[in-house]
């Protein structure tokens, strides 16, 4: 038999009496608890598909789980063979790879009928009997099994649905939030107060540069917009994980922007690490190529980034701009497609950097392909002949670091999949990328806002220097010897 009961249960605040009535009310209503998480949407059953899987939550096991659903048949159902299966994370995998339904729902830990009113179906209960010392990811699905031995497909009728769950941590807390989000304010707060510090920090060295030169470096704009949106993605994900626990249902807009700030964060800094492993910002002697030659493949970075430098140039010494431009812009787009496509795998919290699903995987690739160029690159400027010793050994450890930002989302997902429980996964994997993140951020910032006595890279780097040897960049986008004029674009008075 199911059990019915209320959502919203009553606070145990006290006041004192002399405290207004109002006050009291406004109390009690503040402490009230929303109807959980919450998810409508709809599903057609037939003989091929048996079963829909209507949400997935992860419960904490300290408490018990609530959970709620509501069937509106769009018609009348052939059939009073409709139930609700819930299963464990543990069980799941087996649940996907069974062939028929009778084989699926034998794994299920629980299995109810609904209670049918008039044309609507209601299944409400608490998981009072699946206590567990850790949380514990249930998947809740609805089946018929009669439909795979007598043909009915004509007769199933759209099927709408309702579902709210709650989560108690203990006897009489509840919350909203899956228990695999917890900490996650925690860790937004801190991304956005790292991020902020870095950008105020490029912000300072601007100042002085325009006011003692007029003219600031494009490589502080760009480290400064990736601390930029990296701040506004978290600050998007902590406004919707507010609005989730307040309504069980946050801000898919907020969620989806936290995701398209984070891949425009992660194009920017793979742009500067190629471009800087291609000899960008440094003297043209340097690099393994001259005005010379033919654009090589060691040099596509630099010449991408500082074609879009020369953007008021309809044409360069090797023609259109245009191509770079364009290879710019897919490289973006690549990865705000692929963060919303990724959110299709995903009910409630950004998942772009999910292994387990297709785009995340296609990132990945992307990643190691970036990762090969990034580490080419750098072992082909350490062998030019014009290289000092110094700066081979700060291209060494540049390109260490530069290769593990490429590599550690993957490596640390790969990792997490197989040694970390899967309710403590998306926490660690969120940890790591932020701590990765937070790394790069830092490097680059370093690397643009030193000093000439900061490092060997300083010391020669055209971004350290003053007056017409801030960017020598030449027509071809590489840079030229000796005194030739950079390019700039002009703000009134100021040049970047």
């Amino acid at each position: 038999s199911t059990t019915t009961m209320s959502l919203r249960p009553r606070s145990k605040h006290t006041m004192t009496p002399s405290t207004p009535y109002l006050l009291l009310v406004l109390l009690l209503l503040s402490c009230q608890l929303c109807l959980g998480k919450r998810k409508k949407g709809d599903f057609k059953l037939s003989g091929v598909n048996t079963e829909a899987l209507i949400s997935k939550f992860t419960f904490s096991g300290q408490g018990d789980g609530i959970v709620n659903l509501s069937l509106y048949p769009l018609g009348s159902y052939p059939s009073d063979k409709l139930r609700i299966y819930l299963y464990t994370d543990k069980d799941w995998q087996l649940v996907k790879k069974a062939t028929t339904c009778t084989e699926k729902i034998g794994y299920a830990k629980i299995d109810r009928r609904g209670d049918i009113f008039g044309s609507e179906t209601n299944f409400n209960f608490r998981l009072d009997n699946w206590r567990a010392t850790s949380p514990v990811i249930w998947y809740v699905t609805i089946a018929d099994c009669s439909l795979e031995e007598h043909y009915q497909d004509d007769k199933v009728p759209l099927i709408k649905y309702d579902i709210s769950l709650l989560n108690e941590l203990y006897k009489g807390v509840t919350t909203h939030m899956p228990a695999d989000e917890e900490g996650m304010f925690s860790l937004h707060r801190y991304n956005i107060i790292i991020s902020l510090l870095l950008a105020l920090a490029i912000i300072i060295k601007s100042v002085k540069n325009l006011s003692s030169q007029s003219e600031i470096h494009i490589g502080l704009v760009f480290v400064l917009l990736a601390c930029v949106t990296h701040a506004l993605s978290s600050l998007c994900q902590s406004i919707h994980l507010k609005k989730y626990q307040k309504d069980g249902i946050g801000s898919y807009s907020l969620d989806a922007s936290s995701a398209y700030f984070e891949a425009v964060c992660d194009t920017i800094i793979a742009l500067i690490l190629l471009a800087v492993a291609a000899g960008w910002t440094l003297p043209s002697d340097i690099k393994p190529y001259t005005d010379n030659t033919a654009l090589s493949t060691t040099s596509t970075a630099a010449h991408l980034l500082n074609t879009l430098l020369n953007f008021s140039r309809q044409r360069g010494k090797h023609g259109s701009y245009q191509p770079v431009l364009l290879l710019f812009l897919a490289l973006l787009t690549v990865h705000v497609v692929l963060a919303q496509w990724g959110r299709m795998y995903s009910e409630d919290f950004d998942c772009y950097h999910d292994l387990e699903h297709l785009p995340g995987q296609i990132l990945f690739a992307c990643r190691l392909l970036m990762g090969c160029l990034f580490l080419y690159n750098t072992a082909h400027l350490r062998r030019s002949s014009h290289c000092a010793v110094a700066l081979r050994a700060f291209y060494v450890k540049f390109s260490f670091i530069g290769g593990m930002w490429f590599i550690f989302l993957s490596t640390l997902a790969w990792w997490t999949s197989r040694l970390v429980p899967v309710y403590r996964r998306h926490e660690v994997v969120s940890g790591g990328s932020a701590i990765g993140q937070a790394v790069a951020l830092g490097s680059l910032t370093w690397l643009f806002i030193g000093g000439a006595g900061a490092s060997a890279f300083h010391r020669v780097s055209k971004v350290s220097t003053a007056g017409n040897d801030v960017d020598g960049i030449s027509g071809d986008g590489l840079g030229a010897a000796g005194g030739s004029k950079f390019s700039c674009l002009k703000i009134g008075k100021v040049k970047v």
